[in-house]
């Protein structure tokens, strides 16, 4: 049966939508590979003790309403995607100050926290991290 006129505007639409998301997602993937790329040039001096993990962590991979954490000293720092998923990254314990990251896809930037002593890098919601490891 032919696609009346309504039918194909419609997936006319859906296809431009679709397009329209698809150069989103490749502008963010461009800048955050390049904002990671920045970040880990200033810590290339420790690359002989640290190394970085082959993929992106997200708190959404442990499921709705959970979070996925790690704790020092398997992880030296966290480097944290601000414009990814809607949620947070919690760096805490130790006998610190716990400190908070808030990410969104609104947000942009990239920022690397150390984790230090006896902390534990909790990721709430959608946020991503990258964790940089000591070299065993």
């Amino acid at each position: 049966m032919p696609e009346s006129e309504k039918e194909k505007k419609a997936r006319t639409e859906r296809e431009k939508a679709l397009r329209d998301t698809a150069k989103e997602v490749v502008c963010r993937i461009s800048t955050v590979y390049w904002g990671l790329r920045a970040k880990l040039l200033q810590i290339r001096g420790e690359e002989e003790q640290y190394k970085v993990d082959h993929h992106v962590t997200t708190g959404a991979d442990s499921g709705e309403g959970t979070f996925t954490s790690e704790r020092a000293p398997a992880v030296h720092k966290v480097v944290v995607d601000k414009g990814s998923g809607s949620g947070y990254v919690e760096i805490a314990g130790g006998g610190l100050k716990p400190y908070f990251i808030r990410t969104s896809p609104d947000r942009s930037g990239i920022e690397v926290v150390e984790i230090q002593g006896d902390q534990t890098c909790m990721i709430h919601g959608r946020s991503s991290v990258l964790y940089i490891r000591p070299r065993s």
